[in-house]
């Protein structure tokens, strides 16, 4: 299941058949009658292939990826958000400079903004660390492949595909599929910009 709620109800994805569902358990102790409910079914247009755990933002909502999108959302994947009530809608569509092919869903960050990782795409086509705002700006923050070691190798990583997590001092963390100097995982740490209000 990718994200649950106080109330006993467990979201997930089902990456094939493109579908976000609740799992609704009357009581976790005492009973185990269950109810299954599709909240919504992905169509190309919002985007497809939700490959990535769900996170409940602060407003009730769900966030997740979809790795791919139609030619009109640019066919590179979207942040989408989806309210309990199975309300589907893209909150922001890759475009390359930003991201391609998310296989990570985003964390919510205690600024309200959804951070992740798109596993190719950004300046250097090796992936990146984005932001996106509840209204739907989308950036890059950090273009993999940026630090180039002696041996030619992308010493700072490529190709992310696990989720961020941030730490009590701010920070994010995670990891790399593959480059550093000995062409396996990379671990990396990213602080938040300052925002200013």
């Amino acid at each position: 299941m990718g994200g649950s709620q106080p109330q006993g109800d467990h979201y997930g994805m089902a990456r094939f058949s493109k579908v976000v569902f609740a799992l609704s358990a009357a009581s976790a102790i005492t009973s185990s009658a269950q109810t299954f409910t599709t909240l919504a079914s992905f169509s190309t247009s919002a985007g497809y292939q939700p490959n990535a755990s769900l996170v409940q933002g602060v407003n009730g909502n769900l966030f997740g990826t979809t790795e791919y999108s139609d030619e009109s959302n640019g066919g590179l994947g979207t942040v989408f958000e989806i309210t309990p009530a199975g309300t589907l809608g893209t909150l922001g569509s890759f475009d390359y400079s930003d991201g391609a092919d998310p296989q990570a869903g985003p964390v919510q960050a205690n600024n309200a903004d959804l951070y992740g990782t798109a596993s190719t795409g950004g300046a250097n086509s090796a992936g990146t660390v984005f932001q996106i705002s509840p209204s739907g700006t989308l950036t890059a923050l950090y273009s993999f492949c940026s630090v180039i070691s002696s041996a030619g190798r992308c010493a700072d990583g490529l190709s992310p595909n696990a989720p961020l997590i941030q730490a009590t001092n701010g920070n994010f963390y995670g990891t790399t599929n593959s480059g550093g100097t000995a062409r396996v995982s990379v671990a990396r740490s990213l602080r938040l910009p300052r925002r200013v209000c």
